[in-house]
């Protein structure tokens, strides 16, 4: 959306077609902002399908797409098509770190309300978008929180291991301080 308001912002009397399977505007101001794109910049979001995309003669593209709310097949001829994929989860971490991973491919955390930031594994903190997709503020907010609770965690462990153990897969590895005089 906002990539859309801006070509309009450049282009003012450009068509944009924003083709979507599932729209999730989450956050302050982001329902304004899908509103304001439709309203004052004439985005124009069709729920469907692109089934094809071939080059004309003149150089443009003839998209056809089935709009899936009204089951009826569109052709649109556009300039620029561009293709997006929403985000997924990263799940290479899970085996190696023992993490549990969601139905929806994103790591698990400890709590969704109350421990956001932890992981069911004691000493492994979970921010941004490891856990859900989140915008950029969401996510900052996120890894300052994470970096709170970890700063809190070390605390909690002043005594108990050296500056130089640290925990890997529940085993200490520990190394010894060289000094070169």
């Amino acid at each position: 959306m906002k990539v859309a308001i801006e070509i309009k912002e450049q282009i003012p009397d450009c068509e944009i077609y924003s083709l979507y399977m599932d729209i999730r505007v989450f956050g302050r101001g982001y329902e304004e902002l899908y509103r304001t794109s439709q309203e004052k910049y004439g985005v124009q979001f069709i729920r469907g399908r692109l089934s094809e995309a071939n080059e004309k003669n003149d150089g443009s593209l003839l998209l056809r797409v089935e709009d899936t709310l009204t089951a009826r097949p569109m052709r649109l001829t556009v300039d620029l098509l561009v293709l997006m994929v929403g985000m997924c989860g990263n799940t290479e971490l899970a085996e190696i770190a023992d993490l549990k991973v969601g139905c929806d491919r994103f790591y698990e955390t400890a709590h969704t309300q109350y421990s956001n930031n932890y992981s069911a594994r004691t000493g492994v903190f979970l921010a941004g978008t490891a856990t859900a997709p989140k915008a950029i503020a969401e996510s900052i907010t996120d890894g300052r929180s994470a970096a709170a609770e970890i700063a809190g965690f070390l605390a909690t462990k002043v005594g108990s291991l050296s500056p130089f153990e640290s925990a890997i897969n529940g085993h200490f590895a520990s190394q010894k301080q060289v000094v070169h005089q």
